[in-house]
């Protein structure tokens, strides 16, 4: 039976073209996708960060992983995409590998990153 389940947290926006991968028996990781643009006429890509976790039964609780404003050298994080791949690595600290999509110049993205989802820290 489907429900609509109570909503916690900070919600990711109206979005498609995301991709979402289970890391914990309760906790999912979302990357990307479009959402409205301002104008409401059009979609930007994105390249967020968001978790959820079930909290129970009828509670999912929504977490913003904050994309740094201006992204520092040393800090790596990948471009805005849709139509992308992500799969989990389980171990003691769930990696998430990302592959490809489709970027903002409506081109082929040819690269690919690992996410810790212990520390929400990219690496190409």
């Amino acid at each position: 039976q489907w429900i609509i389940p109570t909503i916690s947290g900070q919600c990711c926006p109206p979005t498609s073209s995301f991709a979402i991968q289970k890391i914990t028996n309760n906790k999912a990781v979302m990357f990307g996708g479009e959402v409205p643009y301002d104008d409401g006429r059009s979609d930007v890509l994105v390249n967020t960060v968001y978790t959820c976790q079930l909290e129970s039964d009828t509670t999912i609780h929504w977490e913003s992983v904050k994309v740094p404003v201006v992204v520092p050298a040393s800090v790596q994080w990948p471009v805005e995409r849709r139509f992308h791949a992500i799969t989990s690595i389980i171990s003691d600290s769930p990696t998430l590998v990302m592959i490809g999509g489709e970027g903002n110049d409506g081109q082929l993205v040819n690269d690919s990153w690992l996410l810790n989802t212990s520390q929400y820290q990219w690496s190409k």
